[in-house]
């Protein structure tokens, strides 16, 4: 496979490892020295920091962001017998995450573009004989797109649901000033190599 490279496209995560080798390095060496490889001090300054950059007042650590979903599904007392509205172009985990959860999925069309989740399509499912039991829309944030909040938002408060966050590919990325994953009443992120 032939990957093309220049200033916009660097050989990632290839670069960018390269670029932050040493303090990886010196980090995993601690972890690895240390014997604790959860619930250690490297994950607790990891929450702080993010949490900091964020301007987040709670981050907790999990093993993926498909298991975060699932956590803050569930830490809103969202599962089965339930729905949850996603957008059509969501990853697969996404999808996983909720079904982990016990919650069922509808589906809401996506804005062609960004690819995220669409207000007025949110809205005319959320007006379907199948959302008589929908607690809550996963606005997925994509390529660094953040979804269209404050739309998104208006009809969330009109259907009485919550708005929750995969902000899994929008790290740093903001909506006013306020970055991706402080916005909804909850969010999950993922750190794999690729995002």
């Amino acid at each position: 496979m032939h990957y093309v490279q220049n200033e916009l496209f660097p050989p990632f995560p290839r670069e960018d490892w390269r670029h932050h080798q040493e303090p990886i390095e010196a980090a995993v060496r601690r972890v690895m020295e240390s014997g604790r490889y959860i619930l250690d001090a490297e994950g607790i300054a990891f929450e702080r920091e993010w949490g900091a950059y964020l301007r987040a007042r709670h981050v907790v650590g999990l093993a993926s962001g498909t298991d975060a979903i699932g956590m803050m599904l569930r830490s809103l007392r969202i599962g089965r017998g339930d729905r949850v509205v996603i957008p059509s172009m969501a990853p697969g985990p996404v999808a996983s995450g909720v079904a982990r959860a016990g919650a069922d999925i509808l589906l809401s069309d996506c804005d062609p573009a960004t690819f995220t989740m669409c207000p007025k399509s949110l809205d005319a499912v959320l007006k379907t004989q199948a959302a008589r039991n929908v607690k809550a829309a996963l606005v997925v944030h994509l390529f660094g797109h953040v979804a269209d909040w404050e739309g998104l938002r208006k009809v969330a408060q009109a259907h009485g649901i919550e708005l929750l966050e995969d902000a899994a590919q929008a790290h740093g990325a903001e909506w006013h000033g306020r970055k991706a994953g402080t916005l909804g009443k909850a969010a999950a992120f993922s750190f794999y190599p690729t995002k």
